[in-house]
């Protein structure tokens, strides 16, 4: 069992918060308790006022549904320690065109010792596509890219395509062709969820990856990592 802290001292969690923001630390945000995880950045402190600035969440269709005083969930990891806490949106700002949520720092934090799967989402205007097969017939489908961890990955899918996939459907991905990787990763996934996103008729369609041997598994977490950096560099 992973070893759960709740930390309600406020020296500790400003300690934390610090730490993070040090390292430039990207992290995912719930808007609701069991929606989808969107990608954010925790950009700067105001230790006097207390308050954490988080970067515009990315997918767009995430930042949409933000608005003042929403409550939102963070989900971060700090040298293999899974880090949760909630907090709510206290303003709106924008700097250089970019969103900036200003949130008062949390009363309490969680601390899970245990390294948790950590998703990065590909930049704006980066196109890479998957092609997926039923393991059980000639159906297939097309899907972009949208972000990815070290166990699965999740794709911006044409509707009419994914209404025909039961969620628990086992299918066959290739042509998943990453940075930093020298040839495409192939294998076994299957549909854990869908949702809609903002363009009509297109939905973001959740695989996890199973039969996972581990080139494949260090490959996915390569490529992973690789997008966190690039996502820090835009941060700073």
């Amino acid at each position: 069992m992973a070893a759960e802290e709740l930390i309600t001292n406020p020296g500790r969690i400003s300690t934390i918060l610090s730490d993070m923001n040090h390292r430039l630390l990207v992290v995912n945000v719930r808007l609701d308790p069991d929606g989808p995880l969107f990608a954010s950045s925790l950009i700067r402190l105001d230790s006097e006022q207390r308050t954490l600035f988080l970067d515009e969440l990315h997918p767009e269709e995430g930042h949409q549904q933000v608005g003042q005083a929403h409550e939102i969930r963070v989900y971060g990891n700090l040298r293999g320690i899974a880090i949760r806490f909630s907090t709510r949106v206290a303003d709106i700002l924008e700097e250089d065109g970019i969103a900036l949520y200003a949130c008062p720092y949390p009363e309490a934090l969680n601390y899970l010792q245990r390294r948790e799967i950590f998703r990065a989402a590909l930049p704006f205007g980066e196109i890479r596509h998957v092609r997926l097969h039923h393991v059980n017939s000639s159906d297939t489908l097309n899907g972009r890219l949208l972000d990815l961890s070290a166990k699965g990955f999740c794709l911006e899918v044409d509707w009419s395509d994914i209404a025909r996939v039961e969620p628990g459907t086992l299918l066959h991905y290739s042509g998943m062709q990453l940075p930093v990787l020298n040839a495409p990763l192939t294998g076994e996934a299957v549909l854990i969820n869908s949702r809609p996103v903002a363009e009509p008729g297109r939905f973001a369609a959740g695989f996890r990856i199973v039969n996972l041997d581990q080139g494949t598994e260090r490959a996915l977490m390569r490529a992973t990592l690789h997008y966190q950096r690039e996502a820090r560099k835009v941060a700073v």
